[in-house]
């Protein structure tokens, strides 16, 4: 059925909506993205600022699924642009992104657990073999 009239999407639901876009295309927690939006020729242009978490040095790779840096950020552009069509309607422009590292770790501060799998150089820890 079709009705006359016009659907708007406010700019801070747009907003909103690119970050959490960006979020679930890196597969960061909500709030690892900031976005800015402009006017692309007539498209929805998005400037991305990215915290990633910095990676462990002793970490071992479950599966060897770690890409480098620019293969992911080109993979997640192309997330970005085809789920941000989908929810908001609209054609997405020129996606810069810009990436940088989150500040503290997820659930704690220095020293909080960052794998589960320890590294076969790593001490062990106190009464633990």
């Amino acid at each position: 059925m079709n009705r006359p009239g016009h659907t708007r999407i406010t700019p801070t639901a747009l907003h909103k909506t690119v970050e959490t876009v960006a979020c679930q295309a890196f597969g960061i927690p909500p709030g690892d993205a900031s976005a800015s939006l402009h006017d692309d020729a007539g498209k929805l242009g998005v400037d991305l600022l990215v915290r990633l978490p910095a990676p462990p040095l002793l970490a071992l790779d479950p599966g060897g699924r770690d890409r480098p840096l620019f293969e992911r950020a080109d993979i997640a552009r192309l997330k970005i642009s085809f789920m941000g069509r989908e929810v908001t309607g609209m054609e997405l422009g020129r996606i810069n992104i810009r990436l940088g590292q989150r500040r503290t770790p997820p659930g704690g501060g220095v020293g909080a657990p960052h794998n589960s799998r320890r590294s076969p150089w790593a001490r062990p820890e106190p009464g633990k073999s």
